[in-house]
Parts: structure tokens; sequence; C-alpha cells
């Protein structure tokens, strides 16, 4: 599944997006500010 993500590097958002990732999922994240740590 193709998962689009506001918030991305937030705390919530990016727990999230890892499950996606784990499961397989193709994530999209979107953020007002892009933090390094965050590499999806």
């Amino acid at each position: 599944m193709r998962v689009l993500i506001t918030g991305a590097t937030g705390f919530a958002g990016g727990h999230l997006a890892q499950v996606l990732l784990d499961q397989g999922d193709e994530v999209i994240g979107v953020a007002r500010h892009f933090q390094q740590s965050f590499s999806h």
C-alpha cells in the first residue's frame, strides 16, 4: 500500500512511518521541517 503521512518527522508520524515500512508499505512523508533522522 502507498501511504502519505503528514507530520512524518513528529513523534507519532515517525513511529507510524516505521511500522508501515516494516510491513512493506511505501511511505511518503510530509513535514514542515526536514530532520536528518528521518531517512525514509
